[in-house]
């Protein structure tokens, strides 16, 4: 007999009674619960609870692994993590704790001398400076008879603890401190054409203080020191940042200021950090240098000052056209009319105004309002005024200041405008024209310009250029004789010229060659441009200068054929001649002497300061030498070939073989940098690119290659004095290039 089990059995585990079946005998039937299906879910669940035991667990191995090693090789703690378990230093074997008089011991040791300690809680509100002291450290030169304490390195102390013996400090960190370069310091003067000594000592730093620093963290302070040459003061120093998170100190920027101001943070963007702002201004001539902080983070290694470049376009589109034509006025010094052009783009493109631009368009502004404050300000010397107008770009307003010229006036202005030996009132008469070729009081104040440098010939050869030519050529007549001084010219008689052999004014020409000091001379061989005999004033020595390109109407090499001694003397003395290293940009000033002429070589003999045997330099008169790495340069990226601009789709075409380009374009070779300047006179900047490995291409922006040059042939920079420079590349000789408007290319001259 089969016995089930009975019913509330069955209830009491949940299960319903059956029906009974209608027959059943033989049979057993059985009744199994269901287990409930598993969901989708569960298996993914555990898949990734597995796999994020297994990344921990591997990732706490090799993080253990990581800092055995580092322990293994450099047994103390990390920097890092030392601020933040600041009482286990010690057994870390990290610098020992000393007290302050161990410290100055050890000073003593090393010739060196301890200055004030510094509690950084005083020079910033950052919680983390809690506990940091600064030691400035100072070096003495006990040969010099000058104040020669110099500050050689900073030093960034903890605080550890107070021991019977006194309170001890940790060292974290220590920055050592270079004396600046005298190029670096005195830059703003040699671009305003002022003459500086090439090599200084003594350029110290001396005072240390803190940089006023609006919401930013950390400690921004500044080690400066002072140079003067007659009545030309310069402030310069160092900006440093002290991170009292990672415990660093790190020196970001080396400065100075002409007019001795300090560095300023100014929020141009009023986005973000401010900017700093170092005053460069020399004389009238307004120069701001502003630098934005990039790295992003509170990494002092990531930490760096960048500068407002407006050689760099950051605009695209329609008005990218009007945007680099504002750029270029801004470059030329004619900072209210680029802020106005920058001012109307802005309103056109609302939203889409990128704030690299904004940046672009404070600094400008900034410029402006330096200028326009100059310009309506009250000058005691007429002089000074008209000056101030130009420099403003006011063309108008400056001519109606010498309708009815005082005495004073007549007298200064020439001579106030000869003295623009650094270019910027032409730069600033050019780039007005380009902008709009129908301004009539620019254009006579270029023909006022070359009337103060060279002659009237040369000033009327410029006005006939325009399409009203006649009647400018006419006003400038009037404008000469209004300036013409009540006491009596005296008029000297030259040779007169043919047509045949022009032969201008000695102040109408620009030459361009080479120079190189020699021993000694034969006397005989000279043809003397005076009466006097030929002698070498004492500390000096002679100088061959070889021509080989002058200005007439464009560059073409230098010739006197068939002109006699008296015509050279006409031609070649009293112009002021200089000698200039193109690798240094240093000038020295020669006296021409003599000539030859053979077979229409022109040499020329003359004497100046001794400059040493470093080889050729080149030998200008009438125009200046402008280095090609004065210009901003940035570093390009090796793969840049997705970039937007057309000129670098042909640089890398250009320097990426044939092979490469049709599988995987191969990155540009290391160490390429470019430059912008508008060589060709079109009003757009050229990229100017070179590289170690590849040699110098100039582009236009669209991508036309404007010149190629080798590796052995480098660009060295350009003359200018003429309409268009002349450029110079490397080599024995050097290199000569013209632009050529036919061909649209540079060419060898």
């Amino acid at each position: 007999m089969v016995h089930s089990d009975p019913p509330t059995q069955r209830r009491a585990l949940g299960q319903s009674e059956p029906p009974r079946p209608a027959a059943s005998v033989g049979r057993v039937k059985l009744w199994v619960q269901k287990q409930p299906q598993e969901t989708w879910w569960m298996p993914w669940l555990r898949r990734s609870a597995i796999t994020l035991v297994w990344t921990v667990g591997l990732g706490a191995a090799g993080g253990a692994l990581w800092l055995g090693l580092v322990l293994l090789l450099r047994p103390q703690l990390p920097p890092w993590l030392v601020r933040y378990l600041p009482y286990t230093t010690a057994t870390w074997n990290q610098a020992e704790p000393q007290t302050q008089a161990a410290i100055h011991a050890e000073l003593a040791a090393q010739g060196r001398e301890p200055g004030d300690w510094i509690d950084l809680t005083t020079w910033g509100d950052d919680p983390h400076l809690q506990g940091l002291w600064l030691l400035p450290v100072w070096e003495v030169q006990s040969s010099c008879t000058q104040a020669c304490r110099r500050v050689v390195a900073l030093r960034l102390y903890g605080y550890h603890r107070s021991t019977p013996d006194g309170d001890e400090f940790q060292a974290v960190d220590t920055l050592s401190i270079q004396t600046p370069a005298a190029a670096t310091v005195l830059s703003p003067l040699a671009r305003a054409g002022v003459e500086v000594p090439t090599s200084l000592d003594g350029l110290a730093l001396r005072d240390l203080r803190p940089l006023d620093q609006p919401d930013l963290p950390g400690v921004w302070l500044t080690l400066s020191g002072s140079w003067r040459q007659g009545a030309q003061p310069v402030l310069y120093g160092q900006l440093v940042y002290i991170d009292p998170r990672l415990l660093g100190l790190r020196s970001l920027l080396t400065w100075s200021s002409p007019n001795r101001q300090w560095p300023t943070w100014v929020a141009l963007d009023q986005q973000g950090p401010p900017e700093l702002v170092v005053n460069q201004s020399v004389g009238l001539e307004p120069e701001l240098q502003a630098y934005t902080l990039a790295g992003g983070g509170n990494s002092i290694f990531a930490q760096r000052l960048v500068a407002v470049d407006l050689l760099k376009g950051v605009l695209t589109g329609p008005e990218q056209a009007n945007y680099e034509m504002a750029l270029y006025l801004a470059q030329n010094g004619l900072w209210s009319l680029a802020q106005e052009w920058l001012v109307a783009i802005k309103g056109r493109l609302g939203d889409q105004w990128p704030p690299q631009a904004e940046q672009q368009l404070q600094l400008i502004a900034r410029h402006g309002q330096i200028t326009q404050a100059q310009a309506d300000g009250n000058w005691s010397q007429p002089s000074q005024k008209i000056l101030a107008l130009l420099i403003d770009g006011r063309w108008q307003a400056a001519l109606d200041q010498i309708q009815d010229p005082s005495e004073s006036l007549k007298t200064a202005l020439l001579p106030l405008l000869a003295r623009d030996t650094s270019g910027r009132l032409w730069q600033r008469v050019n780039a007005a024209l380009r902008a709009d070729r129908r301004q009539n009081a620019a254009r006579l104040w270029g023909a006022l310009l070359l009337l103060a440098k060279e002659d009237r010939a040369a000033a009327d050869r410029w006005l006939a250029q325009a399409p009203n030519g006649d009647q400018l050529q006419t006003q400038l007549g009037a404008i000469a004789t209004a300036l013409t001084p009540s006491q009596t010219v005296v008029v000297v008689d030259r040779p007169a010229t043919t047509a045949a052999d022009p032969i201008p004014t000695n102040r109408s020409y620009l030459w361009v060659g080479t120079a190189e000091p020699i021993s000694g001379i034969t006397p005989t061989s000279w043809t003397a441009l005076g009466s006097e005999s030929l002698t070498l004033p004492q500390g000096q020595r002679w100088y061959q200068l070889q021509l080989h390109h002058q200005w007439r109407d464009q560059w073409q090499p230098a010739t006197l054929s068939g002109d006699t001694p008296s015509q050279w003397a006409t031609l070649l003395s009293g112009r002021p001649w200089q000698v200039i290293n193109p690798t240094t940009g240093n000038p020295l000033a020669l006296t021409v002497q003599a000539v030859q002429n053979r077979g229409g070589t022109v040499t020329l003999l003359a004497h100046g300061d001794d400059g040493g045997d470093a080889g050729p330099g080149l030998a200008i008169a009438g125009g200046s030498f402008q280095p090609l790495d004065r210009l901003g340069a940035e570093i390009l990226a090796p793969t840049s070939t997705e970039d937007a601009d057309p000129w670098r789709a042909t640089l890398v075409g250009l320097w990426t073989s044939p092979a490469a380009t049709l599988a995987e374009p191969a990155p540009l070779p290391p160490n390429v940098t470019v430059r912008r300047q508008d060589l060709t006179g079109d009003g757009a900047a050229d990229i100017i690119v070179t590289s170690p490995d590849q040699g110098t291409v100039i582009l236009a922006n669209s991508g036309t290659v404007l010149y190629q040059g080798g590796r052995d042939r480098p660009l060295l920079g350009w003359v200018t004095g003429g309409p268009d420079p002349l450029l110079v590349t490397v080599g024995s000789p050097y290199g000569w290039l013209r632009w050529s408007e036919a061909a649209q290319q540079f060419i060898a001259q």
